[in-house]
């Protein structure tokens, strides 16, 4: 690395260990057992409205669709900030943690309802930060929604996260914005972490994360955009993380413990 500084250096490592997971033979083997260790919900669904969303209506980014007996995703919607809300499934949390069986059953539909139109949906619902939300969110709300479910849900589901997470490893991330690597290096690391079948790729997956963590979180522990709110929501996913690494007795890559040791303080003072 002679001629570069200590961030170049840090910047073409980071590219180069981008590439690494699509490296791997085609086909890309991969196969979901079942839950490992899973990390917890990233916040309350308290922000969604659970009777609202059974009700059919789905208000996100300032704009509410009703579903009027439709499914959902069948409805044309050109509001692409819209979009990306509704197929990164932030608003899964508020339907289980409202405590009704009723409402548990109604997420297990419409998660179904996804998987069953995944191979004609928006471009917005496989964009990098869009799939990758969606990707830890789904493994948050993994237990809630397979417990008690139908055997054929099940298998639907984990085959499901299966090919999401086998397409995130496939994505060349080299046009992405830092934040985006950021979300996509935290996906597969939840991904690895959190579902049984995929720990041949757990090492690699916590390596790049922490690579990343170390290029993109500054010295004083804010985010090379400098937007709280990019550093708020990598936090919010990584601290689940670590508490998922550490009940599972992994160890804990520095990169990852040193880097929330530099931004919490950050996230106090903002």
């Amino acid at each position: 690395m002679t001629g570069l500084t200590g961030r170049a250096a840090r910047a073409l490592l980071a590219r180069l260990s981008d590439s690494v997971l699509r490296l791997l033979p085609r086909p890309f083997p991969l196969r979901v057992r079942g839950l490992a260790h899973p990390p917890a919900p990233v916040s309350a669904g308290g922000v969604h409205d659970a009777a609202a969303l059974y009700q059919g209506r789905f208000s996100f980014a300032g704009r509410t669709v009703e579903s009027d007996g439709r499914v959902i995703f069948d409805h044309e919607v050109s509001d692409s900030a819209w979009l990306r809300a509704l197929h990164d499934f932030g608003w899964l949390r508020a339907l289980l943690d409202s405590e009704r069986r009723l409402m548990t059953v109604f997420a297990r539909t419409l998660v179904g309802d996804w998987q069953e139109r995944a191979a004609r949906l928006p471009s917005e619902a496989m964009e990098p930060a869009v799939a990758s939300r969606r990707l830890m969110h789904w493994i948050a709300a993994a237990p809630a929604l397979v417990g008690g479910a139908p055997g054929g849900f099940e298998q639907a589901f984990f085959r499901s996260l299966a090919w999401q997470t086998r397409r995130l490893a496939r994505m060349s991330h080299r046009r992405m914005l830092p934040h985006e690597r950021m979300l996509g290096a935290l996906a597969m690391a939840h991904a690895t972490v959190g579902l049984a079948g995929l720990e041949s790729l757990r090492e690699q997956a916590l390596s790049r994360l922490s690579e990343e963590l170390e290029w993109q979180i500054l010295p004083d522990g804010g985010h090379v955009s400098r937007s709280p709110a990019v550093l708020l929501e990598i936090i919010a996913f990584l601290l689940p993380l670590r508490d998922a690494v550490s009940q599972a007795r992994l160890p804990l890559p520095q990169g990852i413990s040193g880097a929330l040791e530099r931004a919490l303080p950050m996230l106090r003072f903002f």
